[in-house]
């Protein structure tokens, strides 16, 4: 499957092309770059960015969280039961 474009991302994610940036920036999620310098987000990015959802929801800040956080890391893929994954930690914040 091709990888996705941010407009294509930022449609199925409901997050603006400005916040992927910002995510991208932060080392959350990654980008290729085609022959035209234009960025293509992997598919495996929409379950990433409904984990950081998920975990902002729950009270994790950014970017402390990543670091505790395994599923955060670069090519790292979350779960597919994104609740599960915060189990793991005893504290929210």
């Amino acid at each position: 499957m091709p990888d996705l474009t941010p407009a294509q991302v930022a449609e199925r994610s409901g997050l603006n092309v400005s916040a992927l940036h910002f995510y991208e920036r932060q080392g959350l999620i990654t980008a290729t770059r085609t022959a035209g310098n234009q960025r293509r987000y992997p598919r495996d990015t929409l379950r990433r960015l409904a984990f950081i959802g998920a975990a902002q929801r729950w009270g994790f800040r950014w970017p402390a969280s990543k670091r505790r956080c395994k599923h955060c890391r670069k090519g790292a893929r979350p779960p597919r039961r994104i609740g599960d994954s915060f189990r793991q930690f005893g504290t929210m914040n």
